[in-house]
């Protein structure tokens, strides 16, 4: 498009590269991990492995992203 505007596609795109970006951030191994593990229980009173199963699931998520990202 004409004048630098940009499609509702293409908008769409930068923030699932920004979400995709953001989500890297966020320990998925190692020491990292636990320390958020312990920080969320002491916060929350949540088990353990319901915890565990948020950065698992958000690891899954990013990876889906950048796999839609690639079809483009």
């Amino acid at each position: 498009m004409s004048g630098g505007s940009k499609t509702v596609g293409e908008k769409l795109v930068e923030e699932m590269e920004k979400i995709a970006k953001a989500l890297e951030s966020i320990p998925n191994t190692g020491f990292l991990r636990q320390m958020l593990v312990l920080y969320i229980q002491e916060k929350t009173k949540l088990g353990k492995q319901k915890i565990e199963a948020i950065p698992d699931a958000i690891t899954e998520f990013r990876k889906e992203i950048e796999k839609e990202l690639k079809q483009l």
